[in-house]
C-alpha cells in the first residue's frame, strides 16, 4: 500500500471547490470552517455541524493511505462536492435524527427549501 498524504495545494483546492459549490447552491447561511485532519482514516472527508449556530466544520482527511486511492485533483473536487451536498441536505438529516418532528409541515418545509434551491440552480440556470 502506497502512502498518500494530502498536500497543502490539494487542501487549497478542496476549499476552493467547496466555495464554488456553496456559491452555486446558495448556502450562504452557514459559517464554514476548514480543517486538514487525520482523525478518520476511513473517510476522505466529513462534516461536523452546530445546528443552532449554523456552523459547519469541514474536515479533509490528511492521509488517504488506508482508503487505497490516490488523491487526484478530480477526486479532491468530487470530495468537496460531496461534503457540500451533505450540508445542502442537512435540514432533512436534522429532521430525521430529531426525537420528534413537529408534523408533516416541518418536513414539507425542509423538502421545499431544497426544491426551491434546485429550481434556481438547476432548472432556471441559463445555459
Amino acid at each position: 500500500m502506497r502512502k498518500t498524504k494530502i498536500t497543502e495545494a490539494q487542501f487549497s483546492l478542496f476549499k476552493k471547490e467547496c466555495a464554488k459549490w456553496i456559491n452555486i447552491f446558495g448556502l450562504k447561511n452557514w459559517e464554514l470552517r476548514y480543517f486538514l485532519d487525520g482523525g478518520d482514516k476511513k473517510s476522505y472527508a466529513w462534516v461536523n455541524y452546530n445546528h443552532d449556530n449554523r456552523v459547519a466544520d469541514l474536515y479533509l482527511s490528511n492521509d488517504w493511505t488506508e482508503l487505497n486511492i490516490l488523491p487526484t485533483n478530480e477526486q479532491i473536487k468530487h470530495t468537496a462536492f460531496h461534503e457540500i451536498m451533505e450540508i445542502f441536505l442537512y435540514p432533512l438529516r436534522y429532521l430525521a435524527e430529531a426525537r420528534y418532528v413537529l408534523g408533516w409541515e416541518t418536513i414539507d418545509c425542509a423538502i421545499h427549501d431544497i426544491i426551491r434551491t434546485l429550481e434556481t440552480v438547476v432548472f432556471y440556470q441559463k445555459k
